[in-house]
């Protein structure tokens, strides 16, 4: 667990983190699992593989791809109590943690481009075995990379994120992974700022906040300027899947969405993976 806290002064903004609740100092929510402060959460190691109806994080598969949201949101709770599909919280927490590490948002510079050139979907998983949970170097260029033993956190497939759905380019987060379901936007699910309306573009500007994440506010960036990553979105109920895929090239990153597609999207290139 740890806390966050985030200051914006004009078009500067700060991102600080503590073990501890200093002054101003916040717990980050994904520490706050549904309403219960939780000492710690985990990630997963591996893209998901869907193994007998159960979404599993395992060395030397596949990843499954190709299925609904709402498929692999029921694979993942088949774990059992806790269990969930990655969620958007979840991945704020790991840029967060990426981001100051680096002191940079284009943190393919640092660790790697991974898997971006062709239309090889689904590497098999365990390529990063060799370094443990260390990060890849910034050599790994069209192949694996991993961040402190996250392999392929961005490229080779986008993968869904729960516990947020789009309406008409509102963001509505929610903090409750038992009541994860998708096109609801009342509730649990809180809305949290705008997107901006953008297809095929670059993120050059986010709102932030601790509660609403990264949401990208102005675009026309670059692959190589600001946040270097690619945004799409669209109008109308959409899901969202992050990272980059196989074949996206510049678009992939820490950073990179598509909040583009209704709920009932299927595609070689998107996954889905579980977390705790």
């Amino acid at each position: 667990k740890f806390y966050v806290k985030i200051e914006t002064v004009g078009t500067v903004d700060k991102y600080s983190i503590s073990l501890t609740a200093d002054d101003g100092y916040v717990v980050h929510p994904w520490f706050v699992k549904a309403g219960i402060e939780v000492p710690y959460r985990y990630f997963r190691a591996y893209t998901g593989y869907n193994s007998g109806g159960t979404l599993k994080s395992i060395s030397g598969v596949t990843p499954t791809r190709t299925q609904t949201i709402d498929t692999f949101r029921t694979q993942a709770t088949a774990n059992g109590a806790g269990w969930h599909l990655t969620d958007w919280n979840a991945v704020n927490a790991i840029k967060l943690l990426c981001y100051i590490e680096f002191n940079d948002y284009i943190v393919t510079d640092y660790i790697g481009t991974g898997n971006d050139t062709g239309e090889d979907y689904g590497l098999t998983t365990g390529q990063s075995n060799t370094i443990g949970n260390a990060s890849s170097p910034s050599t790994n260029n069209n192949t694996w990379m991993s961040y402190r033993g996250i392999e392929n956190f961005y490229s080779d497939v986008w993968e869904f994120l729960d516990g947020v759905n789009i309406n008409n380019y509102v963001f509505y987060v929610n903090q409750n992974y038992t009541t994860f379901a998708s096109n609801v936007f009342t509730g649990d699910y809180i809305s949290k700022g705008t997107i901006i309306a953008a297809s095929g573009s670059y993120v050059k500007r986010c709102a932030v906040t601790v509660g609403g994440g990264w949401i990208p506010s102005v675009a026309g960036g670059s692959s190589t300027t600001y946040y270097g990553d690619g945004l799409y979105s669209d109008t109308g109920a959409k899901v969202a899947f992050f990272s980059g895929s196989a074949g996206d090239g510049a678009v992939n990153g820490a950073g990179a969405l598509n909040v583009a597609n209704a709920s009932s999207i299927v595609a070689v290139s998107v996954g889905g993976s579980v977390c705790f």
